[in-house]
């Protein structure tokens, strides 16, 4: 039987908000990941280095919840796929779910199995699940939305567990399924994706009505007002603003550039420049080696 339809491939340069660092807000004192270390910033790691992950492949009827529907310019299946970088990874289809989990082969000691319609999933749930699972020294236990198993204990049994002894953080486990799922889902990303940015140094005047795509990226000292859209893979150097309604689809704008009513579509725009209500689709403007 064929199990592994292909591995999990996250770019290296893909902007992973929970991917290099767990929050801050774990406490030491109650984590026990893989016997006596603690949940540091370090501590995925040591997961990494035991946990073999498989994320299934959900397809829903309801398209929205499909997991190659777009959340913040990423497939669903992507924002999990982050959860578990880092780690030996595996992509299935739902189809004869349990046969196809139980063939694997792998030497690693716990197999994790998370869903591709719960992107709100994180590195931190990831480290918090592994660590409750080995410090009460279990075999197999449901998540809210996946399992967890000892992998030897897997080989022993005919079905998925179904108790859920722990209540893990359910909203990190929520499941896209239709519009309102997607829009809760979405608004979580949408905050994380914000937060990352408002960290490294940019200002964004009004979150409710600006779009950042995950693989936006912004440099230090940007001023993003109202009304925005930064779409694709764009990039907007340092110190540049962006006035409202700007559009920028894999676009580049450079250094100390304002923009006001701007469409930047696959385009450079050099350094230093000041445009107001001009449509660039695909043309290269003069000035961005200046």
């Amino acid at each position: 039987m064929e199990t592994i339809e292909e591995e999990i491939e996250v770019a290296k340069d893909q902007i992973a908000f929970d991917l290099d660092n767990i929050p801050q807000d774990v406490e030491e004192e109650e984590s026990t990941v893989l016997p006596e270390s603690a949940l540091l910033t370090t501590s995925f790691e040591q997961v990494a280095a035991e946990v073999f992950a498989v994320l299934v492949r959900h397809r829903n009827p309801i398209k929205i919840a499909d997991c190659n529907s777009d959340m913040c310019g990423r497939p669903l299946i992507d924002w999990v796929a982050m959860s578990v970088g880092g780690c030996e990874s595996v992509v299935v289809d739902e189809d004869n779910l349990f046969e196809k989990i139980k063939a694997l082969q792998t030497n690693k000691p716990y197999i994790l199995v998370l869903y591709s319609d719960t992107p709100t999933v994180t590195k931190n749930t990831v480290c918090k699940v592994v660590d409750y699972f080995v410090r009460n020294h279990l075999n197999g236990i449901a998540l809210p939305r996946g399992y967890m198993f000892k992998t030897d204990y897997l080989k022993t049994i005919e079905g998925f567990p179904t108790a859920c002894p722990e209540r893990f953080d359910e909203s990190a486990f929520t499941q896209v399924c239709d519009c309102e799922t997607y829009c809760i889902c979405n608004n979580v990303i949408r905050d994380r994706i914000f937060d990352y940015h408002t960290k490294n140094g940019v200002t964004i005047i009004d979150p409710n009505f600006t779009i950042i795509d995950a693989d936006v990226v912004i440099e230090s000292g940007v001023v993003i007002h109202s009304c925005n859209v930064l779409k694709g893979e764009s990039f907007v150097g340092k110190n540049t603003t962006l006035f409202e309604s700007n559009i920028l689809v894999d676009g580049i704008v450079g250094e100390n550039c304002k923009l006001t009513g701007c469409r930047v579509y696959e385009s450079k725009l050099g350094n230093g420049l000041d445009l107001y209500c001009f449509d660039f689709l695909g043309k290269d403007v003069p000035g961005w080696d200046k």
